[in-house]
């Protein structure tokens, strides 16, 4: 009794959560950036700190970084900002923070395991939460700290879902303001907490808050905040870019030539995202082309999965209906993963075990009720006691593993690489990591060695996707520093013919022309990639040289000092600036 008693409290049950986080994931705490933390932490606002609020929830996720951002997530982008002033930028302070949120995010399970599950003994409570996790499938997330998005929404959502139960519960009304409150901080931290609007009604109607008047209360308002939010969102959004371009590089649906082979496709999708939460293997930050592609519907595959998605949407509403647990985690499942499906609107990536982070939860509420039947039946006990052990001994050690590979880039694509060695991307990500090593050294024959086992990989990436602009825009790159100028000058001209927004390679090709002496020329990609990525410090001081050699003195010192007004440590803009003004 005295065991049980301890195993309640909320301050043992958060340090036993905490101490499987940092045992799990802890040695992340000295990792480098990885793949994109950089297009985040790196950001011109989140490097300005708290002086940048104001812009920061002003302006698009991404928009210091592209100029033209298609999403908002302010809040997200705030945290990484506080750090920057609060730690200095410090990489590890990010990276606990990051890991106290995780524990937090399990904190919250438990709690909401105890309200729906109020009869079930301690130990259930803390089989759901260690199951969680340690669920391998978690990894992208806890590892990546761009994830920190998806991070902050599930623990927000956890929080809304606590409170909102508490409010019926309890009948206080301020709970439900907490409840609305951290609704609507999901909502600036990643658009997707739009889901809750729907997963929140099924989930009160399945546990038992059947009073009507606060349902309804509950629902009109969290519309009208998800209507504030939208407003703000599209009054901010909107106004800075127009609608994504998606490439099949990214996302290999966009290769679907019907409706019909798109909802094929996307029911193959939910498939696959329901096999990796049951078998978390052959893990990968990547699964675009042609890891998946398109399943037309007219083929086996796709009226299979069709067919199966409709049964499993069927028999899940149905037993939603019955208050089952399995059809309620089940539905919510498919409910967090619509907006990821491509189904409705094309998305920038066609899979990533990221967007199964919120639906792990469900699929975890379901499997410990499963597991604590079996667990409670003295028949099946050993059995379920033995299977539960494998369960999260599995788990445990596979994310510990997974965690590993997040190491550095090279220990993730060549862990990507031995699952999924058909991904365009990863063999793009393998010959960028030997053109980064090769680019930090200085020149000798091992520089070349790096930048020729660079080219071959980005050949493969262009064998699986000949359409793989940025593995051709790579391979000019490593041409360019080569001395294969004309080379680099077709692989560029490629690149643009499939993205002709690409602003490397219109600067690329601007310097092409410019060594040329052909400035006019030069001027012409300057200014395009100018237009595309407006006030960027380096063309602005291209164009400034443009003109400058063109004998256009008066604007070549305007774009210099508009340069050198963004970022004055440019020392080529600076040289040449000084030599205008003493001609």
């Amino acid at each position: 009794m005295k065991r049980s008693s301890t195993f309640e409290r909320p301050i043992v049950v958060f340090g036993f959560m905490l101490a499987l986080v940092f045992v799990l994931y802890g040695k992340s705490l000295s990792y480098p950036m990885v793949l994109d933390d950089s297009v985040v932490l790196k950001s011109k606002y989140v490097q300005e700190g708290l002086s940048a609020t104001d812009e920061i929830f002003t302006s698009g996720y991404l928009q210091s970084f592209n100029n033209k951002s298609f999403s908002y997530r302010p809040f997200t982008v705030f945290t990484f900002a506080a750090e920057k002033s609060l730690c200095g930028g410090n990489l590890t302070a990010s990276r606990f923070i990051h890991l106290l949120l995780y524990s937090v995010c399990g904190f919250l399970v438990w709690l909401l395991s105890k309200t729906w599950f109020p009869k079930k003994n301690w130990w259930f409570h803390i089989l759901l939460v260690a199951l969680f996790i340690a669920h391998p499938i978690h990894t992208e997330v806890v590892s990546n700290l761009k994830s920190r998005d998806e991070l902050l929404v599930l623990t927000f959502l956890l929080a809304s879902l606590y409170t909102l139960f508490q409010y019926f519960k309890k009948e206080r009304f301020l709970q439900l303001i907490l409840s609305l409150l951290c609704f609507f901080l999901a909502l600036l931290s990643k658009e997707n907490a739009v889901t809750f609007l729907f997963i929140a009604p099924v989930t009160l109607y399945v546990y038992g808050q059947t009073d009507r008047k606060k349902l309804l209360t509950s629902v009109i308002s969290m519309v009208v905040v998800f209507g504030l939010f939208f407003m703000v969102r599209s009054s901010i959004v909107d106004s800075n870019a127009g609608g994504e371009v998606v490439h099949v590089l990214n996302n290999s649906l966009v290769a679907a030539d019907t409706f019909l082979d798109r909802i094929s496709s996307s029911a193959y999708l939910l498939l696959l995202y329901f096999y990796k939460l049951i078998f978390p293997i052959n893990l990968s930050w990547d699964y675009s082309y042609s890891v998946i592609q398109v399943v037309p519907f007219f083929t086996a595959k796709g009226i299979f999965s069709v067919l199966t998605v409709i049964s499993i949407i069927l028999g899940s509403v149905y037993l939603c209906y019955r208050k089952n647990i399995y059809g309620w985690a089940v539905l919510s499942i498919i409910i967090s993963l619509l907006l990821v499906l491509n189904l409705f609107m094309l998305i920038g990536a066609n899979f990533a075990e990221r967007f199964l982070f919120m639906p792990s939860l469900f699929f975890m509420m379901g499997l410990s009720v499963g597991l604590s039947h079996f667990l409670a039946n003295g028949r099946w006990r050993q059995a379920a006691t033995a299977l539960t052990v494998m369960v999260l001994l599995f788990y445990s050690v596979r994310t510990f593993t997974r965690n590993g590979e997040w190491e550095s880039n090279e220990t993730l694509v060549k862990a990507s690489l031995e699952s999924h060695a058909e991904s365009t991307r990863v063999q793009m990500a393998m010959g960028t990591a030997f053109r980064e090593k090769a680019e930090a050294m200085q020149p000798s024959a091992q520089q070349f060695e790096l930048y020729k086992k660079g080219v071959s990989y980005y050949d493969k990436a262009i064998e699986i996707l000949p359409r793989n602009f940025e593995a051709l825009y790579n391979k000019g790159v490593i041409f360019q520093k080569t001395g294969r100028l004309e080379d680099a000058k077709k692989l560029f001209e490629e690149t643009l013919a499939i993205d002709s927004t690409n602003t490397g390679a219109l600067n690329n090709l601007g310097f092409y022309y410019f060594n040329k002496r052909r400035y006019e020329t030069a001027l012409k990609y300057f200014k395009r990639a100018n237009e595309i990525h407006p006030n960027k410090a380096q063309f602005l001081g291209n164009i400034g040289s443009a003109y400058h050699n063109l004998g256009q003195y008066e604007m070549a010192k305007q774009y210099y000092e508009r340069s050198l007004a963004i970022d004055p440590d440019q020392q080529d803009v600076q040289a040449n600036y000084s030599l205008l003004l003493g001609r």
